[in-house]
């Protein structure tokens, strides 16, 4: 293909995003300044360009009906799942769709995670410069989820895996929203107490989501099901960096069996 045929087809997609994207606001959140110049380039209609989760929340306006955010899952506060949870509790009321631009070297594990908690559109690093990306944001624009065709068999083999059974077990658990926010909260190290104040909830409720996500992970302690978190790629190692080692359960905290630890 010319560059000139490549040029042309380019412009075309440009046209059809500014479109779709008419009533949209259209943001990125990224640190990579890389995304962020080719989102410049090629989305006149971005109006937002920030570099972690705090600060798209900070500036997206509280009353915004409709945003498209762009993000790869290398935010130092929190990554694309972290991003997706925290802006529908910002803008509940609003429609949000996601675009994540990921390595190809991404876990299987990690992408599956991503397509279960409803990202739009799953794009390949690889692909870009092809137009896929572009063509992918139009689909979001227009509700349609697509993954990269890169991603597809990876994606597959995680899918495959999970539901393997182990020991009995279904390595899938049917996780909700509200269990994969506690999950990630827990990631970053919170405990049932502090969870419940960002929350706003009782502590006791707390532990009985947490006791419920023991018995559908199989899994016996906050330790287990962080182990499981990340192989499932619903936390991402870069979490825990920062996070001090959960404990096996706090004092007085139910196991799974429903029976109390002894101190």
């Amino acid at each position: 293909m010319s560059p000139n045929t490549i040029c042309s087809n380019l412009r075309s997609l440009q046209d059809a995003i500014a479109q779709a994207a008419e009533d949209w606001t259209v943001a990125i959140c990224s640190p990579n300044n890389e995304l962020i110049a080719m989102g410049s380039v090629f989305l006149p209609s971005c109006h937002l360009a920030t570099q972690s989760i705090a600060e798209l929340l900070a500036r997206v306006p509280p009353d915004l009906e409709q945003l498209l955010v762009i993000c790869d899952d290398d935010l130092a506060d929190g990554g694309a799942l972290e991003l997706m949870h925290q802006l529908h509790h910002h803008l509940p009321k609003a429609t949000c769709r996601f675009l994540a631009y990921l390595p190809q070297t991404t876990a299987p594990e990690r992408l599956a995670a991503l397509h279960s908690a409803g990202l739009d559109a799953l794009c390949s690093k690889r692909s870009g410069g092809s137009g896929t990306v572009l063509r992918a944001l139009i689909q979001a624009l227009h509700g349609q989820q697509t993954v990269d065709a890169h991603f597809r068999a990876p994606l597959q083999q995680a899918r495959s895996r999970a539901l393997t059974p182990r020991s009995g077990h279904s390595q899938e658990a049917d996780l909700s929203s509200r269990e994969r926010e506690l999950i990630q909260l827990l990631g970053r190290g919170h405990n049932a107490t502090q969870i419940a104040a960002l929350q706003q909830k009782r502590r006791d409720t707390i532990r009985r989501q947490l006791s419920l996500l023991y018995r559908k992970t199989g899994v016996s302690d906050q330790r287990g099901l962080i182990a499981w978190s990340i192989a499932q790629g619903l936390i991402r190692p870069l979490d825990l960096v920062a996070a001090a080692p959960p404990a096996a359960s706090e004092p007085g905290f139910p196991a799974a069996d429903g029976n109390r630890r002894r101190n």
